[in-house]
């Protein structure tokens, strides 16, 4: 009898090494499944949209300038300002084709170009509204509520 206790003391050890061997790894591979997906997004490949904004009175500093796609899982909108000079970079994008446009306080917006990540030295063109009613038309207050 004390050796039948003996055996199953030896073979109980046995299994509790085993399963604390085992827990280990399955805690191990939990962590790097759970890393899985954010190391593939990092790997993203990210690009620019630089370029500088006129208007028939030069550079236009101070203005919005939209880039928005749906070629990605989800919408995605970048908002940059343009600074004195009129020049603005859209960073961190996803490789993907945006429609980029400007918006600004008194000028009607402008045409949308289509580009890709990478694109260089691109020029937007920007008019003045016609008048203030048309302005307010273009830019309503309550536009960035929705």
């Amino acid at each position: 009898m004390l050796l039948t206790k003996k055996i199953l003391m030896t073979r109980f050890s046995c299994l509790r090494a085993t399963q604390k061997r085992l827990n280990a790894v399955f805690c191990l591979i939990f962590i790097v499944a759970a890393a899985l997906p954010f190391s593939v997004q990092a790997q993203q490949a990210l690009g620019t949209i630089e370029g500088r904004v006129q208007s028939s009175d030069g550079e236009e500093a101070g203005v919005w300038v939209i880039a928005e796609t749906d070629d990605t899982p989800t919408h995605l909108t970048k908002i940059v300002v343009t600074d004195e000079q009129g020049r603005f970079s859209l960073p961190e994008l996803p490789d993907a084709m945006y429609k980029v446009w400007v918006r600004g306080y008194g000028l009607a917006d402008s045409d949308p170009l289509f580009l890709r990540t990478g694109a260089k030295d691109v020029s937007l063109n920007v008019f003045a509204a016609r008048d203030p009613s048309l302005a307010a038309q273009v830019y309503p207050a309550n536009y960035w509520y929705s």
